[in-house]
């Protein structure tokens, strides 16, 4: 029988998720998306989910790969938006909210022809994150 504790488990995965955006964006601050991030993402959730989940069971390990297909949707979006908030702030001294940014970012991607690289960097972000974490995941499935 599991000592696992779903409840703070999944609030532990969270935690750890949000750690990772903040990791992920702030490489992303400096011009790259690194493998490092996506580490950042998937070891902190699934660390996260076990050290207050106390143990991990598949329902454990699903919950974590969902948070963590968000997180990097969010970091990624993110990322963009805090891209475009320094653009026009620097570039038209325009002074947009992170927030009205990150709401709107796809409409600004469509308008800048720029689709194809937002969903390059999304597909690379999964990628680099699902490859950090698969060794962790295979060994716990």
């Amino acid at each position: 029988m599991s000592n696992e504790n779903k409840v703070l488990g999944a609030v532990g995965a969270v935690i750890g998720a949000v750690l990772g955006i903040v990791v992920w964006c702030l490489i992303g601050k400096l011009g790259y998306i690194s493998w490092i991030g996506g580490f950042a993402i998937s070891v902190l959730t699934l660390g996260g989910y076990m050290l207050l989940g106390k143990d991990v069971s598949k329902f454990g390990l699903i919950l974590s790969v969902v948070i963590m297909i968000v997180s990097v949707y969010f970091a990624t979006r993110l990322n963009w938006a805090i891209s475009l908030q320094e653009a026009f702030d620097e570039e038209l001294g325009y002074d947009m909210s992170l927030w009205d940014c990150f709401s709107n970012i796809m409409k600004w991607v469509r308008l800048a022809d720029s689709t194809a690289r937002f969903y390059l960097d999304l597909g690379l972000g999964y990628l680099l994150t699902f490859a950090a974490g698969f060794s962790f995941i295979k060994k716990k499935m």
